[in-house]
């Protein structure tokens, strides 16, 4: 029994004619007379009786009908509903972001995307970019966008951005030439992202860097938050590292910034489990997203 010999047999019964569901099917009434035959000779009774030029059902045919019409109703509220899903009528988001995403314009993102698409629901986890990539390598997240280097086993990755890491001060004397790794080992740093030192994109940059020459980078503080590092910078309580996106939406108020000597990049990138499709949902809000990123926050 299929769905093509349940509509057929549907058609026919409102009709009263083979020759009439056809036309309404607009296939040919041999076609219909077919699969209406091999329809009762998988349910062992005779639906239909002939009537002069049509049909009519027997009570066979009246006991089936009322089934039959509900299943093809279900077949047509499943099929109007992946319609929905696949025009982001429905469906859910579920993705996370990397843990500054908030000053890349997320909340005008997340607006932007419900304005568009209202019956979406929307999950927005933010946290360390490691921390991320593991959700979604155990299926608690769909997709993300991180800040490489992560570990990548077993994850889809599409870098999309770049933007340069700068030394800042209050002191301007400190930014009049680009700073080397060994400068870094001697300056007095604000480090953020100290839950996570260990495994942050940016601070395993640092750390790698100055251990290929043999040296060690220890921050005077090692905090959690870029904003309150940022702020003590402004105070004078020492210098930082970030990326020029970040020093650009935090203010450049009373600081001054220059590049490194061996360029440092931050670098962006989309991820998903190496095995899905990702959902219609989930696509555009992460194109929305980067589109953001890459727009107000160029390299």
């Amino acid at each position: 029994m299929t769905l093509t010999q349940l509509t057929y047999f549907a058609e026919v019964a409102r009709t009263g004619s083979l020759t009439a569901a056809a036309r309404e099917l607009r296939v040919s009434q041999p076609t219909v007379s077919e699969q209406i035959r091999r329809l009762e000779r998988s349910l062992g009774v005779d639906l239909f009786v002939r009537v002069g030029r049509g049909v009519r059902l027997t009570d066979s045919g009246r006991v089936f009908l009322a089934p039959a019409t509900k299943v093809l109703d279900s077949a047509r509220i499943a099929e109007s509903s992946v319609t929905a899903l696949a025009e982001l009528s429905l469906g859910s988001v579920s993705v996370g972001l990397f843990d500054q995403a908030y000053i890349c314009n997320l909340s005008d993102v997340i607006f932007e995307f419900h304005d568009r698409y209202p019956g979406v629901r929307q999950k927005i986890v933010q946290g360390n970019s490691s921390e991320i990539a593991d959700q979604i390598r155990e299926g608690r997240l769909e997709a993300g966008v991180v800040c490489l280097p992560i570990e990548s086993n077993g994850l889809v990755v599409k870098p999309f951005l770049q933007v340069p890491i700068q030394y800042v001060s209050r002191d301007p004397s400190r930014t009049l030439v680009p700073k080397t790794v060994e400068d870094l080992t001697r300056a007095e740093l604000i480090l953020y992202d100290a839950a996570w030192s260990a495994t942050d994109p940016t601070r395993r940059h640092l750390d790698q860097a100055a251990q290929r020459l043999g040296l060690t980078i220890e921050p005077i503080l090692d905090i959690e938050d870029v904003g309150t590092a940022l702020e003590l910078v402004r105070r004078g309580v020492g210098d930082t590292i970030v990326s020029a996106r970040i020093l650009r939406n935090f203010g450049t108020q009373d600081l001054h910034a220059v590049e490194l000597v061996d360029p440092m990049m931050e670098e962006f990138a989309v991820v998903h489990r190496a095995e899905i499709r990702l959902s219609a949902a989930n696509r555009h809000f992460l194109h929305l997203f980067t589109e953001y990123m890459t727009r107000r926050m160029p390299s």
